[in-house]
């Protein structure tokens, strides 16, 4: 029973998303950081929120009432739906910047940085499941040197802790993930930026709490070239390529050596309407044995996305846009490959939708949805009583998902918000423990989070 358990909470921490992400109001800089402290040349952005709210199926179980479903009701693992207190402290540290803080715009600074960091913890208000209390985060540096210079350079460093549950509910077998992130490119922009040029590096380096062998290193090179046609429109070329290795392969997983290449365009079509178009080639470079069946992705990437935008003062620069914070709406579909520990890689087609809105300083509201396809390969087994016999045909996951967040602003500082999140998960197909017994991984589960809090962030 114990290997069994093991087994459940191992492939559905391989499959279900990181639960630790930053709350919505740290996600926006523009619409949710006020003016901050001032410290001699540095700004100062501290915060602080708590939320109460109900989690619906933090264990992702499935409601099948089949006694060969190993993370199912009738397996003895019924959904189980916890009450759940959060709370949120983070702060950020940056250069001075003017037009935040009231000043006049100067000389170009030569060097300007920010370190940004939140952690979250939970608390399960149950006395039977206060033992799943987590503590997630991040932090980040990124600094500019010499921005809006013809020679220039872009450094950046972090660290993430996500935290996934487990359908057997054993806090000793939660997936905790920890991700060490560098990256870095020098930037040549001649002609006053109408041509920009960057090369650099990316790295993540990633360990787990309580699997060693799934730890991995990733090593990528960057590169990318922009001609800014139009004021406010760009055509690009986009590389990347590098490798990814675990610390040691298990039989679902194999090392990468991914290859995007892309070409687009982004930029304004009307003063209101955006459009970002991109198309390349995409190559996962499985590093399979012979004896694998065939689980590499190998064809065609690429992004459409469509804008429209509200306020025609914060239209974003088309090099750069998504870092630029507006009220507007956007549709668009994504096609890529990702890395997977179950079958070494899928492919993932995504169609979404997201808007933001502030009104007179006050109401703020965001909404981000979207339906994922999730397509893997036939999975084999690779070890045991049944290496080589077929694990599962080519299957895929259909997961929809909604976020909706709305906050209203008491002061500059002071707002009292609610979230409210669903994600659920449907498949074609079973996962099955062994040839034997007949046992699998039901695959489909359904989840909604409701919380309702106050924040306070200069």
């Amino acid at each position: 029973m114990i290997r069994r358990t093991l087994g459940v909470a191992t492939v559905l921490a391989l499959l279900v998303p990181g639960s630790a992400s930053a709350q919505v109001w740290l996600k926006d800089r523009a619409a949710t950081e006020g003016p901050g402290v001032k410290a001699g040349n540095l700004e100062v952005h501290p915060g602080v929120g708590t939320e109460l709210g109900y989690d619906s199926n933090w264990f992702l179980r499935s409601d099948s009432s089949d006694r060969l479903a190993l993370n199912g009701a009738g397996n003895g693992l019924p959904v189980v739906g916890l009450p759940v207190l959060r709370v949120t402290p983070s702060i950020s540290v940056g250069s001075l910047s003017g037009d935040r803080m009231g000043g006049a715009a100067g000389d170009p600074q030569k060097v300007t940085f920010r370190v940004a960091g939140a952690a979250t913890y939970r608390e399960y208000l149950s006395s039977e499941w206060s033992n799943q209390r987590n503590l997630g985060g991040n932090l980040s540096l990124d600094v500019q040197i010499a921005p809006k210079q013809p020679f220039g350079a872009n450094l950046g460093a972090g660290l993430v802790r996500t935290v996934n549950p487990t359908a057997s509910g054993d806090p000793n077998l939660m997936f905790a993930r920890n991700d060490a992130l560098a990256n870095g490119e020098l930037v040549y922009s001649p002609g006053g930026g109408t041509l920009e040029f960057r090369g650099g590096y990316r790295g993540r380096f990633t360990s787990f709490d309580n699997n060693e062998s799934l730890g991995q290193t990733e090593h990528t090179a960057t590169a990318r070239a922009r001609w800014l046609f139009r004021p406010r429109n760009a055509l690009f070329l986009d590389g990347a390529y590098g490798s990814m290795a675990y610390n040691k392969n298990t039989s679902d997983t194999r090392d990468l050596a991914p290859l995007r290449i892309k070409v687009g365009t982004s930029g304004l079509l009307t003063p209101r309407i955006g459009v970002l178009l991109a198309a390349g080639y995409g190559d996962a470079g499985v590093q399979s044995a012979a004896s694998d069946l065939g689980s590499n992705f190998a064809g065609v990437i690429a992004q459409g996305e469509v804008r429209y935008f509200f306020d025609a003062a914060a239209l974003p620069d088309a090099g750069n846009a998504d870092s630029a914070s507006s009220n507007a709406v956007a549709v668009g579909f994504l096609r890529d490959f990702q890395p997977s520990m179950l079958g070494s890689v899928f492919t993932l087609n995504r169609g979404y939708a997201r808007a933001t809105y502030l009104w007179q300083g006050k109401v703020y509201a965001s909404f981000e949805g979207g339906a994922s396809s999730i397509d893997f390969n036939t999975l084999q087994f690779t070890g045991g009583n049944s290496a080589g016999q077929k694990r599962a045909n080519a299957f895929s996951n259909f997961r929809p998902d909604v976020t909706v967040f709305g906050e209203y602003r008491l002061s500059s500082a002071l707002g009292v918000n609610a979230t409210l999140k669903y994600m659920s998960n449907s498949s074609d197909e079973k996962l099955l423990q062994d040839t034997t017994s007949g046992s699998y991984v039901d695959l489909n589960w359904s989840r909604v989070e409701a919380f309702a809090g106050v924040r306070y962030a200069l």
